[in-house]
């Protein structure tokens, strides 16, 4: 009976053969290779011909958070290295239209495929309604008040955040280029209401702030928090600023650059899981961040 239900699915479902058997309840610290996640994330366009796909179990089983199975894989070939190495020595529109194709097939398509593996990912854990078009920054660059005249940047970047690039609150932010990695996270140009309620959260719970910049993944990662200062700052926020100097900030923002390790970094099949670190790290702060501005 069995054999005839297996015969029935798998040619009226169009479905492969699974034993019935796999079904029934096994040890869970049983590893069984024909089970597979139940939703993966689909490949990336064929940018690379034979890309190396592995499938790695997470920490995402810690508390509140559910179990997945991420499939990690290399997003990004040789190929995109060398574009964006000879864009820099050939930054001109009549060169990069010449090599346009490249560009789409080695930057643009897996830039895009990475950024929707990214937002799936963050999507799993919080809301975050975004599409990697609205996150993916041109790679044109705005030359109107520029003395540097030359078209285009030399490395693609995204902001990760509801709504994407366009987001005015703390995010997350990636850029890759041929020879760094930057990830980072905060608020890089507050405007003046912003600003005051940042400054004002942070006065209202300076313990909380310490702990976050105290927090170990945070350190590690971004060290603290960067941004121009004022010199001066609003009489109600003096006394609390020498408790806590970063309330004379006018930037919020946090970043973890790889230069040396940047080709491997970008290259490797755990590219994904590091930004997901990273993101993690990142989180609280933003969060933080968030709260004063939307209070």
């Amino acid at each position: 009976m069995i054999n005839i239900l297996q015969e029935f699915y798998r040619l009226f479902f169009n479905l492969p053969f699974v034993h019935f058997s796999l079904m029934k309840n096994e040890p869970k610290n049983q590893e069984n290779p024909k089970l597979l996640p139940t939703n993966p994330p689909a490949s990336p366009p064929d940018f690379q011909a034979d890309p190396l796909i592995k499938i790695l179990k997470t920490d995402s089983c810690k508390k509140n958070k559910p179990a997945l199975n991420r499939i990690y894989m290399s997003y990004f070939t040789q190929a995109f290295i060398d574009f964006f190495q000879e864009l820099s020595e050939h930054n001109q529109r009549e060169w990069f239209h010449e090599n346009k194709k490249r560009y789409e097939r080695h930057v643009k398509q897996p830039f895009a495929a990475f950024v929707q593996a990214l937002i799936d990912e963050i999507g799993q854990h919080e809301p975050l309604y975004a599409t990697p078009k609205e996150c993916i920054f041109r790679i044109n660059r705005d030359i109107r008040f520029s003395k540097d005249k030359t078209p285009y940047k030399v490395f693609c970047s995204a902001n990760i955040a509801n709504g994407g690039r366009k987001n005015p609150n703390a995010s997350f932010y990636i850029q890759f280029s041929y020879n760094q990695v930057m990830i980072g996270g905060g608020i890089y140009a507050p405007d003046k209401t912003q600003l005051y309620k940042i400054r004002q959260h942070i006065q209202y719970n300076l313990e909380a702030f310490e702990q976050l910049l105290e927090e170990a993944s945070f350190k590690k990662l971004y060290g603290q928090i960067q941004g121009e200062k004022n010199k001066r700052v609003p009489k109600e926020f003096k006394e609390d600023a020498a408790l806590q100097p970063y309330i004379a900030n006018k930037q919020f923002y946090y970043l973890a650059e790889y230069q040396e390790e940047a080709t491997k970094l970008l290259l490797s099949e755990n590219l994904l899981k590091e930004v997901l670190t990273h993101y993690e790290a990142a989180l609280p702060m933003n969060t933080f961040l968030n709260e004063a501005i939307e209070e």
